[in-house]
């Protein structure tokens, strides 16, 4: 019962969604102001890292959020968007398993009680999915990226004004 249960989720539900989106994980994108976009795409030849890039600078500049190079980064109030899409083909190339991820990376710094700390790059705000989609309905991946991007819109627009 619970492998047929799995299977009929599975086909029937295209997705799962997990996230950090939280009064707290939103409190962290207080004071931003500049964000630079990193977008990573592994294993979906029918989509293409320039056009999720495009869809994602677009929404976010429409929005009215300063989007800026990755490498012009230098102040605290910098952050980076970091748009993640892999996928895997399955069913001799019927379908692709995929999982996305949008989350923004600040720098920061971590030190425990009593051990050594680090500095660097932490996420402090995310969405991310797995899911399966037929091979003809690639669109779905490309559309969940831009649902998620305006997620982190309204997540950063909830502690920040809108000018």
């Amino acid at each position: 019962m619970k492998k047929l249960l799995f299977i009929y989720l599975l086909f029937i539900v295209p997705s799962a969604v997990f996230c950090i989106d939280d009064e707290y994980s939103r409190a962290t994108l207080k004071g931003l102001e500049n964000f630079g976009v990193i977008v990573h795409l592994d294993g979906i030849e029918e989509l293409s890292e320039s056009r999720l890039r495009a869809a994602t600078e677009l929404k976010l500049k429409s929005a009215g959020v300063n989007i800026i190079e990755t490498g012009d980064m230098q102040s605290v109030r910098d952050a980076m968007i970091k748009v993640e899409v892999v996928g895997y083909e399955a069913f001799s190339g019927l379908y692709y398993s995929f999982g996305i991820r949008i989350e923004v990376r600040q720098h920061g710094a971590f030190k425990p009680r009593d051990r050594e700390g680090f500095v660097g790059d932490v996420e402090t705000w995310s969405l991310w999915t797995v899911g399966m989609v037929g091979q003809r309905d690639i669109d779905f991946i490309a559309g969940t990226v831009e649902e998620y991007v305006d997620m982190f819109i309204s997540a950063y627009y909830s502690v920040n004004q809108r000018e």
